[in-house]
């Protein structure tokens, strides 16, 4: 868990990324935006990547909070799978659609820092997982490991290809159609 002073660093260095792009902001510039001297925001962080993983570090801690609060509200499995959809991937996505910088940190991020992306990635996986591990069996047509992480990775396919929200909701609609008859195939 962060503290508030970093909080309030990367809350500060988000704003001046979906602003002015990722790659164009340096540290001077958000330890002005903050009036802070630059010694004081290299005690914090020690360079912009860790910036950005703190950014995601707080992104991943509230998706959590998130799923902690709604996934028991999720009764069925399509719900279930919707739900962590929701948070991790259709939300962020909502929220960055609209900003040509947000859409490029989403869509490069992985590119520029790709340690950062992999390990959020890795998370969404491990959240399908857990919700997939209870409904599913030993006579599986695919492992639970193996579909967990096919979904995760479908999920960087569907937000790179689609233009708008909704889009993204049509097509994670059908990943989860696809996925709920995967399981129900064998149940």
């Amino acid at each position: 868990m962060m503290d508030n002073k970093q909080a309030q660093i990367i809350r500060s260095a988000q704003r001046l990324f979906l602003k002015h792009g990722y790659l164009k902001v340096s540290m001077s510039d958000i330890a002005e935006e903050l009036e802070i001297s630059r010694p004081t925001l290299y005690k914090s962080f020690a360079n912009k990547e860790a910036v950005l993983d703190g950014l995601l570090t707080l992104h991943v801690e509230e998706c959590r909070a998130e799923v902690q609060l709604r996934l028991p509200k999720a009764r069925t499995f399509p719900k279930k799978l919707q739900t962590i959809f929701d948070i991790w991937v259709i939300e962020p996505f909502a929220m960055a659609i609209g900003n040509e910088n947000g859409r490029d940190l989403m869509l490069n991020g992985s590119t520029y820092y790709p340690l950062v992306f992999e390990r959020t990635y890795q998370l969404i996986q491990d959240e399908l997982q857990s919700v997939i591990e209870g409904e599913v069996d030993s006579k599986s047509l695919i492992p639970v490991r193996d579909l967990s992480q096919l979904l995760s990775l479908s999920v960087k396919g569907l937000k790179a290809s689609a233009q708008t929200e909704e889009d993204l909701r049509r097509l994670v609609k059908g990943l989860i159609v696809m996925t709920t008859a995967v399981i129900e195939k064998r149940g």
